[in-house]
């Protein structure tokens, strides 16, 4: 990716460790507000962990994040006053309108445990950024967006997902292409190993597909119309070892969700560097 002089940017609204500490003290910004802004992370992952936590109260966690929102909100207006337009302090002013959001989001979910709003949530705001990025820094390039097949599909038939959202906004211009593997580990979200399941036996599965293929990856266009030759692409397929819907269902018509497919016939964890 360096040697092709490859952009990377994220799109995810929840925050991983420390990583916009970086952006915070670049040269761009004043050693005030560069402090002011790692004091406002330290508070973001307090307020983090509780928001995600399932045994908080909102009655008792309300009044604190709503001060921090507000503390933000404050923030970012004093911000936009004094805006250079530069790539860092776009990125800053994005990275606040993200803060403020997700706060509020999980806020709302603290107090009606509405999982399908909290997903939505998640996924519109991912794919606001996608398109902001686009805009802003992407203009008339190929993007490549990298997220689990539950983001990215096109459709879903139980949630409202990312790639729904990018797909009424660009239409054609958007490919979106599932990955799935016959046999093999992956990490869970908590870091864990977990081993493929063996395929169903009493009903068609992706993996019956992916092991009568030859080779190790294949790689498929799904086409637009039905044939006797492409049945199983247009009807409920089995689909293991993947997250689908909050339901936990396990099927999935191929078609509806993507426009392509890359099918594995092994995958393993990877090694972390």
């Amino acid at each position: 990716m360096k040697r092709n002089n490859i952009n990377v940017a994220g799109f995810d609204i929840q925050r991983t460790g420390n990583n916009f500490n970086q952006l915070f003290t670049t040269k761009e910004v004043s050693k005030e507000d560069s402090l002011e802004l790692l004091n406002f992370e330290v508070k973001f992952s307090e307020a983090k962990q509780i928001l995600s936590n399932r045994r908080s109260h909102y009655d008792s966690i309300k009044t604190s994040i709503q001060n921090l929102i507000f503390d933000y909100e404050q923030l970012k207006m004093r911000f936009d006053a004094d805006y250079n337009e530069t790539k860092s302090n776009k990125l800053i002013n994005r990275t606040l309108c993200n803060r403020i959001h997700f706060l509020k989001y999980m806020l709302d979910w603290q107090k009606t445990k509405d999982w399908n709003a909290r997903w939505k949530a998640r996924d519109s705001a991912m794919a606001d950024n996608v398109s902001w990025l686009i805009t802003n820094f992407f203009p008339n390039e190929k993007v490549i967006i990298i997220a689990h097949n539950f983001h990215i599909a096109k459709y879903n038939k139980k949630e409202e997902v990312m790639g729904e959202f990018l797909k009424s906004t660009y239409g054609d211009d958007i490919y979106s292409l599932g990955v799935f593997a016959s046999i093999g580990s992956y990490s869970n979200n908590s870091e864990k190993q977990n081993v493929y399941q063996c395929r169903d036996l009493t009903r068609l599965d992706i993996k019956h597909i992916i092991n009568s293929l030859a080779g190790n990856v294949n790689f498929l266009d799904i086409p637009k119309s039905k044939t006797k030759l492409n049945t199983w692409l247009f009807n409920d397929i089995i689909v293991n070892d993947t997250f689908i819907n909050l339901s936990g269902d396990n099927e999935m018509i191929l078609s509806k969700h993507f426009d392509g497919l890359l099918l594995l016939d092994t995958i393993s964890v990877p090694n972390k560097i």
